[in-house]
């Protein structure tokens, strides 16, 4: 894995038992093809992470199409056309994060131990949401600026590989409340989304680019939804895909986000528990479906 991934393990708490070969750039693996491709046939299992069309050539060096027990996870389920054209995958090979037709779901939200039912809602709510290409933030912007208004107290978390959204996107009289964190290492980023009460996904049904988080793709907000147990801020239109619904997060319409966002920050630490035990419900019964799917393609 590459170094920068490192840090994703941050809370693992069995860190022992996991061997890291660590590479900085792709041609420190290419460049030794032949040696790996000997030591990659002595595994039981072979897990891609993820699967990419511009690394099919590297793929074949490795000899990884044709170990049997090789399986690609895709982030992105549009690659595989483009992949497809040069290898032949059987269905127990195409692992994707989401639910989706002709596809094996293996989801994977753990990151380590974390005390997730033990957090108590902040007294002040905290908000965490990521900065990302193409997404429309007119509707966070709008809702805290009637918000403030009203003298409620709350704070958003902004961090991301792309600062797309940044203080210059806002007003003065908000800027207040962002704190805007950018290319931090996992170990940062856990902590602040462990410190956070709600994550905001704002995938938006008007804008075209986020149909595919519908279809092809999941996003990772999603994952940090079900590992850490905080409930999410999310349009109707995708909230049951992601299996979350009004009993373990915030549905709102685009017409009433700020009704939405107000009602989170209002909300009682009693019944922020009782949103947290259902969304654990929801996110273990995911983990269980994983599992299940991870057992069969093995067997097989």
């Amino acid at each position: 894995m590459n170094d920068i991934g490192l840090s994703s393990f941050f809370l693992f708490e069995d860190i022992s038992k996991i061997r890291f070969f660590i590479y900085n750039n792709i041609r420190d693996i290419e460049k030794y093809t032949k040696y790996l491709s000997l030591i990659f046939i002595n595994y039981n299992y072979i897990l891609v992470e993820t699967a990419n069309p511009n690394l099919v050539t590297l793929y074949k060096s490795l000899n990884l199409i044709n170990i049997n027990n090789t399986f690609f996870v895709f982030h992105h389920c549009e690659y595989l056309k483009e992949i497809s054209k040069y290898i032949t995958l059987r269905k127990k090979q195409k692992w994707s994060l989401g639910n989706f037709t002709n596809w094996i779901q293996v989801n994977p939200h753990y990151f380590g131990k974390v005390f997730k039912n033990k957090k108590n809602k902040n007294k002040i709510t905290r908000f965490f949401i990521t900065s990302t290409i193409g997404r429309n933030y007119d509707y966070l912007i709008s809702a805290i600026e009637s918000i403030k208004e009203e003298g409620l107290q709350f704070q958003i978390i902004v961090v991301g590989k792309w600062n797309t959204f940044t203080e210059y996107n806002i007003s003065d009289k908000v800027k207040d409340y962002f704190t805007f964190k950018y290319n931090i290492p996992y170990s940062e980023l856990f902590d602040e989304v462990n410190n956070s009460d709600f994550i905001i996904i704002n995938l938006d049904p008007l804008n075209l680019n986020d149909n595919a988080f519908k279809t092809t793709r999941v996003t990772g907000s999603a994952q940090l939804v079900y590992g850490f147990l905080k409930p999410a801020i999310i349009n109707e239109k995708f909230a049951s895909i992601y299996n979350l619904n009004s009993y373990n997060s915030f549905i709102y319409k685009n017409s009433n986000f700020k009704d939405i966002m107000r009602n989170a920050i209002l909300q009682k630490n009693k019944y922020y528990q009782l949103m947290k035990d259902n969304l654990a419900k929801s996110a273990d019964y995911i983990y269980k479906v994983s599992l299940e799917n991870v057992n069969n393609c093995m067997n097989k």
